[in-house]
């Protein structure tokens, strides 16, 4: 019998697929993506250094929904141990291509929201743009006190997400304040900042001038992502 989360999860993998299909480029090559994720990786680098500093090569931490491994990387390149970084996908061909590049680290293949994994097991959780791409409010809310159950108390989230609806993506939503109170509930709001240069403004800009879009991401109003850190209390 088909769950909510399955549906979910497909229709997940059938966006993918048609993106592909379609030829839409996610390539740090291409100047407004490697604005995007350039503007991420700051912040990870940010909270990292606040929150982690001296730590970072003994904790254990799950990156959920990996992609393309973009945080996993930066984790290991600022010094996290391997074989002590997590993560779970949904799609098989992103799974496969990080777990090539990173056989020592331990990524699973998931089928649906529930993490498998037990309670208290992590010292931080990421997502990226995970909870966004979930349409259904009763499965964002199961994934987010997913993430809340793998943390020790005191363990940490980051969490990067939209805080504006794409007008030109209809398969997203945003996670403002307010949402993300709502998902996180019994969680401690450490910081939440504005990030990200708008990304359809990113498009048109970047090519000619990624230090602009640097410069227009310090005005929060133009910023489209939150990036939030919440502990587990």
């Amino acid at each position: 019998m088909m769950t909510q989360e399955n549906e979910e999860v497909n229709k997940i993998r059938e966006i993918y697929d048609d993106r592909k299909t379609l030829g839409i480029d996610y390539s740090p090559l291409n100047p407004s993506n490697y604005y995007i994720l350039s503007s991420r990786e700051k912040m990870l680098n940010h909270f990292l250094n606040k929150y982690y500093q001296r730590t970072l090569p003994t904790i254990k931490i799950i990156d959920i929904g990996f992609g393309n491994g973009f945080d996993i990387f930066n984790l290991v390149k600022y010094g996290a141990t391997v074989r002590n970084i997590y993560g779970t996908e949904i799609i098989k061909e992103r799974y496969e291509k990080v777990k090539y590049a990173l056989t020592d680290t331990n990524l699973r293949m998931v089928e649906n929201f529930i993490l498998p994994y037990p309670n208290g097991l992590f010292d931080l959780v990421i997502q990226s743009t995970v909870l966004s791409s979930i349409q259904h409010e009763e499965s964002r809310k199961k994934l987010a006190s997913e993430m809340l159950r793998l943390l020790k108390k005191g363990g940490k989230v980051f969490s990067y997400d939209m805080r504006y609806p794409n007008p030109f993506n209809k398969d997203t939503l945003a996670i403002d304040k307010k949402e993300l109170k709502n998902l996180f509930e019994g969680g401690k709001f450490l910081d939440i900042k504005a990030t990200t240069f708008n990304p359809v403004l990113t498009r048109k800009i970047a090519p000619s001038s990624i230090l602009l879009c640097q410069m227009l991401e310090k005005f929060p109003f133009l910023s489209s992502h939150y990036y939030s850190v919440i502990e587990k209390v």
